[in-house]
């Protein structure tokens, strides 16, 4: 009896479920009112070629300025305060010498008062993250904008549910 209770407990962890919870029920709420976001994209993909990541920020800008959100290019331009900052991240991992796994994550980091304090503090309020594993080098940049755009229609399916859109 020993025994099995001491593998039940070992073996636990890997048949749990992935932790769903990582992603807050209420996280979608703090997309209203989001109007105007600072673009922050991040490509770290060695097989991914130069040109390659240009027109995947580029189709990013595209796509999140039709879905009606107002796109900051810095915060020189006093005109217009961002809500926040809205961070696209891929990234690749050689998981061997021919293939590779990607990952996107898409954040936004908003300023929110915590209640108990009165203190303003910058946090992630919002986030996303896909995944594509072993996928071949050669094959790395569709996968990558297919990756991207799934992730971004789910940003967007999310920021304009909030929205009333």
């Amino acid at each position: 009896m020993h025994r099995f209770r001491s593998a039940v407990l070992l073996l636990a962890p890997l048949l749990a479920r992935p932790a769903a919870a990582q992603y807050a029920a209420t996280q979608d709420a703090s997309l209203r009112g989001f109007r105007h976001a600072l673009l922050s994209v991040s490509i770290s993909a060695e097989d991914l070629a130069p040109d390659s990541a240009t027109v995947l920020s580029e189709r990013l800008k595209l796509e999140l300025g039709k879905s009606g959100l107002v796109l900051v290019s810095d915060q020189s331009d006093r005109r217009v305060r961002p809500d926040g900052i809205l961070r696209v991240a891929l990234a690749a991992s050689a998981r061997g010498r021919w293939v590779d796994d990607l990952v996107v994550r898409i954040q936004i980091e908003q300023t929110a008062v915590l209640p108990r304090t009165g203190e303003a503090l910058r946090m992630v309020t919002w986030y996303a993250e896909q995944r594509d594993l072993n996928i071949p080098a050669t094959e790395l940049a569709p996968h990558a904008r297919l990756l991207i755009e799934r992730s971004i229609d789910r940003f967007i399916k999310a920021w304009l549910a909030a929205n009333g859109r």
